[in-house]
């Protein structure tokens, strides 16, 4: 009967989550052992049944399907590979780990989503706008970042001068008064962009 690796099946009764590397490496050196060892076992098995059925054929030599029957039928089986079984094991703690890798990212982006929805709730009462009339729980974050999108545009509009915008590759232009659908000299059609939400918002003017 063949070995199997003590530590192997002793990793493969614990929660997959709970092996570390170096039960991992531990295993690859004994199962590596267990596997040679094996190895040299069935040449060993192999080599007294090929014996065994030179005497008995020696002895019966004039059946031929004695013969036959011990050809097709007196052979050791080559036995199962610790390494091939730690493998599997590695592939499924991968799984594992993936798995819960991607349920806490689930779980921090539902609650940075949580997060901004409160802040965004918080952010339109103050400015005595209702829950249910003006914005609903579904698109609080969105109408507060359009809110502050007009805002910020009408304080950038006030300011009465021209800015930089990207996309601008004009000759002799001043660049864009912020209000206007071209830049001073007319060659590019510009309009408002914005990154961020309503907490963090930077606009900025874009030729298009």
């Amino acid at each position: 009967m063949y070995k199997t690796s003590a530590k192997l099946n002793n990793l493969r009764t614990k929660k997959l989550l709970e092996i570390s590397d170096e039960d991992i490496q531990s295993a690859r050196d004994e199962c590596a052992q267990v596997d040679a060892e094996n190895t040299e076992l069935r040449q060993k098995n192999h080599l007294a049944l090929a014996e065994a059925s030179k005497t008995i054929k020696a002895i019966m030599s004039t059946s031929y399907l004695l013969h036959k029957y011990l050809d097709k039928n007196l052979s050791c089986p080559y036995p199962t590979r610790e390494l091939s079984r730690l493998d599997d094991l590695i592939y499924r703690i991968k799984k594992a780990k993936e798995e819960q890798q991607e349920k806490e990212r689930d779980a921090r982006i539902q609650k940075a989503e949580a997060e901004e929805l409160e802040k965004a709730i918080v952010w339109l009462l103050a400015r005595n706008l209702t829950l249910g009339t003006h914005f609903t729980l579904e698109n609080a974050v969105s109408i507060a970042s359009d809110i502050r999108f007009e805002e910020l545009v009408a304080e950038a509009q006030q300011a009465d001068e021209y800015i930089y915008f990207n996309g601008q590759n004009c000759d002799d232009c001043s660049g864009w008064d912020g209000i206007s659908h071209r830049c001073d000299c007319g060659n590019r059609r510009v309009c408002w962009y914005r990154d961020g939400n309503f907490e963090n918002m930077r606009i900025y003017g874009e030729a298009w």
